[in-house]
């Protein structure tokens, strides 16, 4: 590594503005403690710890090398690995210490508890708020939702119109978005195009976060994970919006010319990563629809959503 990587990645991320904290000892677990607490005691930029290890650390004769990246260690270098690192127990095994030091049954139920006495007060102050507050958190839909989604679907197929399927989302997020006040939405700079905005959408700003549009800006990746961080927080119902539809069929074109679709342009790797990790995960809520050319209707946009909220 030190015959090819030259880049001062610390001093690069300091000239970023960012707080670093440089050599650490990635194997001593006291090292690492003091690196987090001295990140922690900064609140006004993000922390990058610089850690350094071995690859196969403990190992007698294959540690920092690179015959313990790609293949197994071998039974004698995996027994001279646990008596280097003083670790006894068997294949698999979690000594009982390290379980009671993860578990957090005890102080979560007592944080639970506290919080459910805050939230009684609030529901005594604020009742109706309380209850918007705990409908939304369940997933529950409003009252009357699946009667006025059923009048615009109607509404809609009576029409007939023939319009891309884009405008046809767009179109469905600004007939359900009045009904579902826990709608989030945004993209990765590209509403012009996939049209993600709707005529009362309200764009999130420093100055005014009561709103439901978030500018993500060039952040596909970034965008991704916060929708899905909202999604899994619960009260939000967020969705978000990007090319994929069209990267997918890049990528599909690619791997009929070559076995490695990235080959062919390495500018698929990332996208197709993206794609890989967003249709994986089981919680996400968010969606890319909104350029999806398979849903020709308005409908999507009620078909998209989790059973729990139809």
């Amino acid at each position: 590594m030190h015959d090819w990587f030259t880049d001062d990645t610390p001093a690069r991320f300091e000239a970023y503005g960012w707080h670093v904290v440089r050599d650490v000892d990635g194997h001593d677990p006291e090292s690492i403690k003091a690196a987090i607490e001295a990140a922690l005691k900064v609140g006004d930029k993000p922390s990058l710890l610089c850690c350094k290890t071995i690859i196969g650390f403990g190992a007698p004769h294959k540690a920092g090398k690179e015959e313990s990246h790609g293949a197994p260690l071998g039974k004698d270098e995996l027994e001279g690995a646990r008596k280097a690192l003083d670790w006894p127990h068997a294949a698999f095994e979690v000594p009982e210490a390290i379980y009671d030091g993860w578990r957090a049954n005890a102080a979560g139920s007592q944080q639970q508890a506290q919080w459910q006495q805050l939230f009684d007060r609030y529901a005594q102050a604020h009742p109706e708020a309380a209850a918007e507050l705990a409908r939304r958190s369940s997933g529950a839909l409003p009252e009357g939702f699946a009667a006025a989604a059923d009048e615009y679907i109607a509404k809609v197929q009576a029409e007939g119109a023939t319009i891309a399927s884009r405008k046809a989302s767009q179109n469905a997020i600004g007939a359900f978005a009045p009904l579902l006040p826990e709608i989030i939405g945004g993209s990765a700079d590209l509403a012009p195009s996939n049209l993600t905005q709707w005529k009362a959408s309200k764009s999130v700003t420093e100055a005014d976060p009561n709103a439901n549009y978030v500018h993500y800006g060039v952040r596909e990746f970034g965008m991704s994970a916060i929708a899905n961080g909202i999604a899994l927080h619960g009260g939000f119902l967020p969705f978000d919006a990007t090319f994929l539809g069209v990267q997918r069929l890049r990528a599909q074109r690619a791997a009929h010319e070559r076995a490695d679709p990235g080959a062919r342009d390495p500018r698929l790797h990332p996208r197709l990563d993206r794609l890989r990790a967003r249709t994986a995960r089981p919680t996400s809520r968010s969606s890319t629809l909104p350029r999806c050319a398979t849903f020709p209707t308005t409908t999507c946009g009620v078909r998209a959503m989790p059973s729990s909220r139809r």
